[in-house]
């Protein structure tokens, strides 16, 4: 069980402090305006990743169930169409997000945040095009490869740091 929870619980953290980890940086490196700039051009990005994340949250259990009664090229059909359907629902709220960010931003925020719409198209691909590879977390902790998961976090927070810095 702990070989099991452990590094599922390491995963975990890290992936609280990537989603944190561009502002702490941000406030680091640069002034409030900026950080504040940045929050709500990832807050109106976040809302494309509404839709898929309700659908991880209703496919996860099908997965898991599906994993100790499937063969291996079962399995990878069935992750294959996990990803297809992600994608499918993903397209849609990208596009009006890509149309739509600057009426958004107007509508949900002061006008003098306005130009915090520069960076939401970059980080609604950035979403979109990780929802494109599918849930390979999902994959990683049904098939009991939660160290392999654990690693994937250590390398996405140091690369995401990485490119952060420069």
């Amino acid at each position: 069980l702990l070989d099991y929870s452990i590094p599922l619980f390491g995963a975990g953290i890290i992936g609280s402090i990537l989603t944190q980890i561009d502002l702490i940086l941000l406030g680091i490196l640069s002034d409030d305006p900026a950080v504040a700039f940045f929050k709500i051009a990832f807050s109106v990005a976040a809302l494309g990743k509404m839709v898929p994340q309700m659908f991880k949250s209703i496919s996860k259990p099908l997965f898991a169930k599906a994993v100790p009664d499937t063969e291996d090229s079962s399995l990878s059909e069935f992750y294959l169409t996990t990803a297809r359907w992600a994608a499918l629902v993903t397209i849609p709220a990208a596009v009006f997000l890509l149309v739509e960010y600057e009426t958004l931003v107007s509508v949900l925020f002061a006008n003098e945040y306005s130009t915090a719409t520069l960076a939401v198209p970059i980080i609604v691909l950035g979403n979109a095009v990780a929802t494109f590879f599918g849930y390979h977390g999902m994959l990683l902790e049904a098939t009991d490869h939660t160290r392999v998961l654990l690693l994937r976090g250590v390398f996405m927070l140091t690369a995401n740091a990485v490119l952060d810095v420069i």
